[in-house]
């Protein structure tokens, strides 16, 4: 995973659709016919996207949404940061909680306007919940 997480501006030129745009291609998800990351989650705008290493692939999940934003720490407990948090010019955000409530790590994306849900990570199981 790219630079070390938190502190003011990332690369420049992104922006908050650009680097979805870009996740999906990566990920051979067609967002214009419909196709969301992941499968779907405990609601509607729940998704979960299982991995081998949770924490890990939420985390380069965000380094790739976090382009051109402005990125601020989430408040610690412990000593622990709880997240992180992108800021786009446009009002678009991106939150990185490490341990959500359903105890993995989670991303929330929302531009404002359309786009509004969670995807969970968690440890791949054998078969799905």
């Amino acid at each position: 995973m790219g630079g070390a997480l938190g502190g003011g501006f990332s690369s420049s030129g992104g922006t908050f659709h650009g680097n979805l745009n870009n996740l999906a291609r990566l990920n051979n998800v067609n967002l214009s016919s419909g196709e969301q990351f992941g499968y779907l989650g405990s609601g509607r705008n729940v998704r979960v996207i299982e991995a081998v290493d949770p924490e890990s692939a939420a985390k380069d999940f965000f380094e790739k949404m976090r382009t051109g934003g402005q990125v601020t720490t989430l408040g610690s407990m412990n000593s622990e940061i709880k997240g992180f948090r992108v800021d786009f010019k446009d009002g678009s955000t991106v939150v990185l909680r490490l341990k959500s409530k359903s105890g993995g790590p989670a991303i929330s994306l929302n531009d404002k306007k359309n786009i509004n849900f969670k995807i969970h990570f968690e440890t791949i199981s054998n078969g799905r919940k």
